[in-house]
C-alpha cells in the first residue's frame, strides 16, 4: 500500500510540473526537458514496470522513476498533461501488478 501512495504522489507531481492552456507551434521543436521528452521518459519508465513480474523489480522502476521528479519542473500543455495522466495511470496499474501476490487475480 505504502509504495501505491508514493507511486500515486511522484505521479501527481508529475501530471502537475506545470501547464500551459497553449499548445506549442506544430514547426516548434521540443524543448530539452520539455512536455515530449517528459512523455518519451515516462513512457520509457512505464514499460520497464509493465516488463515486471515481481515486487523487487517493480521497486527498482519506482526508484528510477522517484530519481526523474527530482529533475526542474516543465510547462506542459492540455495534451501532454492528459497524455502524461494516462501514461501514469498505465504505470500504476502494472506496478499493482508487479506487487499482487502470485496467484491471486488481478483487480479490475
Amino acid at each position: 500500500m505504502f509504495n501505491a501512495c508514493v507511486l500515486g504522489l511522484l505521479l501527481a507531481v508529475s501530471a502537475c510540473k506545470g501547464r500551459k492552456d497553449e499548445a506549442p507551434a506544430a514547426s516548434t521543436p521540443p524543448i530539452a526537458g520539455g512536455g515530449g521528452e517528459t512523455i518519451a521518459k515516462l513512457t520509457e519508465i512505464k514499460t520497464k514496470m509493465c516488463a515486471c513480474a515481481d515486487p523487487a523489480c517493480a521497486q527498482g522502476v519506482l526508484g528510477e522513476l522517484t530519481a526523474y521528479n527530482t529533475k526542474p519542473a516543465v510547462k506542459l500543455t492540455k495534451t501532454e498533461s492528459s497524455a502524461v495522466a494516462k501514461i501514469s495511470a498505465d504505470l500504476a496499474a502494472c506496478m499493482q501488478k508487479a506487487n499482487a501476490p502470485s496467484g491471486e487475480p488481478e483487480k479490475k
